[in-house]
């Protein structure tokens, strides 16, 4: 049966109202964000364990949001079951022989150098950079300070802007903050495990008295250098230097001028790269 012009007409008018401007038309609900994105930093760190810390005892458990970062640091976490995702502390980490700090990718090394250390690093809630310092911070919190008067302390202790601190230091090329930063890392200043971040989150006197030692050779570090303990334990500052181009600085790199290696763990001469027993000189 064809239906009148009318008819038609009269069909069509709810519709054309709810596309333009009336306003007894109903609003559609918000659709909810389901994935929540961090980013990993001492340099970007690629293939870092990531998690939303629901609990907050720093394990990741089962039905937590957990991603393992890619590119540039960033991990994508699932939220479509954590509403508020932002309520909750994100913590990191870079896991021996998996984890790359982009900083060692170069062009003569593309894969980069994984870490040879674990560590942890955190932050307070809602922050999504995750960095040393903001470790510091959210440890500081965690022994009994607010988000506020952690910040100016550790700032105040670096030697770091407060605006600065909790931010994304690589994109903005503040080279001098990053070499602070990784400084906390070459100190094993950091928690290696979830065990250990739960007993610095309830006493940091230890991290706190390691720190002081060594805290004005940090405060005074610059962009061109760099931090480093050799095998003895001797802390030194070292120029930001990679003559072969293999994301690891002469002073650290056991052959700096062989791009193909920089580790010989059993100093036997023979890179670990091209060793097959670098445990057995």
């Amino acid at each position: 049966m064809k239906l009148h012009p009318l008819v038609l007409a009269l069909g069509l008018i709810p519709l054309v109202g709810c596309g333009g401007s009336d306003s007894s038309c109903p609003t559609p609900p918000p659709v909810a964000d389901t994935t929540y994105s961090v980013r990993a930093v001492d340099g970007y760190l690629r293939g870092a364990l990531v998690w939303l810390d629901l609990d907050g005892d720093f394990q990741p458990d089962v039905g937590e949001p957990v991603a393992i970062s890619g590119e540039g640091g960033v991990a994508i976490l699932d939220v479509s079951n954590t509403p508020n995702p932002e309520n909750y502390s994100v913590v990191v980490k870079a896991i021996v022989g998996e984890t790359v700090d982009e900083d060692t990718i170069t062009e003569t090394n593309p894969e980069g150098v994984a870490t040879t250390t674990s560590f942890l690093l955190s932050a307070p809630a809602g922050q999504t950079v995750i960095t040393p310092l903001t470790t510091l911070v959210n440890i500081k919190m965690h022994n009994g300070l607010d988000q506020q008067q952690a910040t100016t302390e550790v700032a105040t202790d670096l030697g770091i802007a407060e605006e600065l601190l909790l931010g994304d230091y690589i994109a903005a090329e503040q080279a001098d903050i990053a070499a602070k930063a990784n400084a906390l890392v070459e100190l094993d200043l950091l928690p290696e495990s979830e065990l250990q971040m739960q007993e610095i989150s309830q006493d940091a006197s230890s991290l706190n008295e390691q720190l002081e030692s060594n805290l004005e050779t940090v405060q005074s570090l610059t962009q061109e250098q760099r931090l480093i303990v050799d095998e003895d334990g001797n802390v030194i500052v070292a120029t930001n230097i990679d003559s072969d181009d293999d994301g690891i600085i002469d002073e650290k790199d056991a052959f700096p001028e062989d791009a193909n290696e920089w580790s010989d763990s059993d100093n036997d001469g023979f890179g670990n790269n091209s060793d097959a027993y670098i445990n057995d000189a």
